[in-house]
């Protein structure tokens, strides 16, 4: 199992349940009626019927990075591609580069230096709009730790995941990431 993925599932299986104690509202009930199949290795462990649970992995994936293996954030991108929606992955993945504002310049140097680079992500108390069967928003605080000891990078990400039933499994559907 690579770095990024064991990251994702200590902050889903983990580290999300430590970071959401403190800063989230009341725990919404528990949907049981939820039939969504296993997400495909290396996400078997990512809980398809928790809107939250896909969330944080997506975001785990996305913006953890091997410079010195990968040529830009795309590679990242397309490895939460499973946990992302068809459209989403579709549209996205051009985007990747842009939706995270990492310079070309700092990525570059991260690659000369072989830097890794992991996510962690945490859910924020933060307003959002009214979850539905079929939508969910979440406010996310995304901190970025390259292995150099540099000082961290701070975001906020606004998400969305979205399913069209409770057959299927939540996936994020979209971000907008403030730094």
């Amino acid at each position: 199992m690579n770095h990024r993925i064991a990251s994702a599932l200590f902050v889903v299986g983990v580290g999300g349940i430590a970071g959401c104690v403190r800063d989230q509202p009341a725990p919404v009930a528990v949907e049981t009626s939820c039939t969504a199949p296993r997400f495909v290795p290396p996400f078997t462990a990512v809980d398809p019927c928790s809107a939250e649970a896909v969330l944080v992995a997506a975001l785990v994936a996305m913006f953890s990075y091997t410079p010195a293996t990968e040529s830009d954030q795309q590679v990242a991108f397309t490895a939460a591609a499973p946990l992302l929606t068809p459209d989403y992955a579709a549209r996205g993945r051009s985007a990747a580069p842009v939706i995270l504002p990492i310079t070309v310049a700092t990525w570059q140097q991260w690659q000369s230096a072989a830097v890794s680079v992991d996510a962690e992500v945490r859910l924020t108390g933060d307003d959002h709009p009214v979850d539905t069967g079929t939508e969910v928003h979440r406010v996310m605080a995304l901190k970025l730790r390259p292995s150099d000891a540099s000082a961290p990078l701070t975001f906020t990400a606004y998400v969305t995941a979205g399913r069209t039933d409770r057959a299927t499994a939540w996936r994020l559907s979209g971000i907008e990431v403030l730094g």
